[in-house]
């Protein structure tokens, strides 16, 4: 995963007009149906002919997509069933950038509650247990989150606010692509967030 930094830009989303550090870190789109192509051959027999058995309108948690069409094909030789899912979608009702979402803010060094209520305000709230639940799936893949913790504090509209520093969070999303775009205020701590956000996505991109 590449995080593509900017230079410091001015920017009103802080509440002000100040120079800030902008760091965006691309996550996994979601789309609303399957995409159009061809199947993979049918793993038992090798044939390449599907009949469409079944249309499943599935409600989801996601910050873009609430509802998602999987298609259930059935191979005409040997019968062998199979799902396909839309992009960013899979058995699990969340989509895959809301689960890379909670282990992002949870690797930058937010506390449980405090990844809650960011979810919240970018539009997918999750609980906890949920969240958790993210995390350690993740955590047996890419290794152990890094040591410490952030003193920010979910204050609304995106904003991360505390000792630590003043951090505006929000989504940038495509048909195609999403990231999520970090803007930080100048103070003492903002390398050192920069620093974190970075390493928080290199260890997401080692758990895809």
């Amino acid at each position: 995963m590449q995080v593509l930094r900017g230079a410091p830009e001015r920017t009103a989303s802080l509440g002000r007009s100040v120079e800030a550090l902008l760091v965006r870190i691309p996550l996994t789109p979601a789309a609303a149906a399957p995409p159009d192509e061809p199947l993979p051959l049918c793993a038992r027999c090798g044939s390449r002919g599907y009949n469409v058995h079944q249309r499943d309108r599935r409600r989801v948690k996601d910050p873009h997509v609430r509802q998602v069409v999987v298609l259930r094909y059935v191979c005409k030789r040997c019968g062998r069933a199979r799902r396909v899912y839309p992009v960013g979608f899979g058995s699990s009702r969340q989509s895959d950038g809301l689960k890379e979402l909670c282990v992002l803010l949870y690797w930058l060094g937010l506390a449980y509650l405090e990844v809650r209520g960011v979810l919240a305000d970018l539009g997918c709230p999750l609980s906890c247990t949920s969240i958790r639940r993210n995390v350690e799936s993740a955590r047996g893949t890419a290794g152990l989150p890094p040591p410490g913790r952030l003193h920010l504090r979910a204050v609304g509209g995106g904003m991360l606010r505390g000792r630590d520093g003043l951090i505006a969070l929000r989504l940038e999303h495509t048909p195609t692509a999403r990231s999520l775009v970090a803007e930080i205020a100048p103070g003492p701590n903002a390398q050192h967030v920069r620093w974190r956000l970075e390493s928080a996505a290199a260890l997401l991109a080692r758990a895809r």
